[in-house]
């Protein structure tokens, strides 16, 4: 992962072909190979077309994982209370239909029903989340060039595919991505030269609003820094969230909760 994203950074010109860095498929196989307990390549899924489309492929190449994940997953006992909580969440879903295709793609895909796939990208439902696993970015400098690297620290069954993706808007964007999740909650980088990388930050704040999953899917295709700090900014976020953002020259490192919002220009060396 970090010897991939290294790649991915060093693309700098301004309008980036995602196919001149298929060579970073290759890279991140090799790494994933590294770990001798686990040997599998990393999946990878190229897509295009309308939202729903991608989000259907996503589904159909992603199936047994998502139908995996599901039939392992265990909900709170109190089931009224999660139900009552799913409608507060969904009501800051719904203003997307980008967003909502993608899910209702998935679902279709992977065939599943829309309201279980919605569910696992509601991440503030799972009561049982274990979060010592968390995930860590950083930048630093080396002959004369920027390096960003992200750290996938989840748990095991948090296995991730790299996502290839021309979206309707005629960005195209290279992540990764976890089974049944949203794009854009871990690492990715898109045609404009806006990479993003995030990690999870906790918070006492925490609030009804839009869930992480989805606000920062928000962020995928942004074309500048600046859009997508008004994204953070402006979002009724339920919970908080670490952002480095890099686009050719600028970095911003952005810190937020579910009601604040803190972001910095940073230089290299930076954790």
């Amino acid at each position: 992962m970090l010897q991939a994203l290294k790649i991915l950074n060093k693309a700098r010109i301004r309008n980036i072909s995602i196919g001149n860095l298929v060579d970073i498929i290759d890279t991140v196989n090799l790494m994933a190979n590294l770990n001798p307990a686990k040997s599998d390549k990393i999946k990878v899924i190229n897509a295009e077309g309308s939202y729903y489309e991608i989000g259907h492929t996503i589904g159909r190449k992603t199936r047994l994982q998502i139908q995996q994940i599901l039939h392992s997953k265990s909900y709170d006992e109190n089931q009224s209370v999660i139900d009552n909580e799913y409608n507060d969440f969904l009501k800051y879903i719904e203003p997307y239909p980008f967003i909502v295709d993608e899910l209702r793609g998935m679902a279709d895909g992977s065939g599943t029903d829309f309201e279980s796939i919605v569910r696992l990208n509601i991440v503030e439902l799972d009561r049982e989340r274990n979060i010592q696993f968390d995930c860590s970015s950083f930048i630093i400098k080396k002959d004369n060039t920027d390096i960003l690297a992200h750290s996938e620290d989840g748990l095991e069954g948090d296995d991730i595919f790299l996502l290839r993706a021309t979206y309707p808007s005629g960005t195209e964007i290279l992540s990764f991505c976890y089974y049944g999740s949203l794009v854009g909650i871990s690492a990715s980088l898109n045609s404009h030269g806006f990479i993003m990388s995030c990690n999870l930050v906790l918070s006492n704040d925490n609030q009804p609003g839009e869930p992480k999953r989805v606000f920062s899917r928000r962020l995928v295709e942004c074309k500048t820094i600046d859009e997508a700090l008004d994204i953070v900014k402006t979002a009724r976020r339920c919970q908080g969230q670490h952002y480095i953002f890099k686009q050719f020259d600028r970095t911003v490192g952005v810190e937020a909760s579910a009601t604040r919002v803190q972001s910095r220009e940073i230089a290299p060396n930076y954790y």
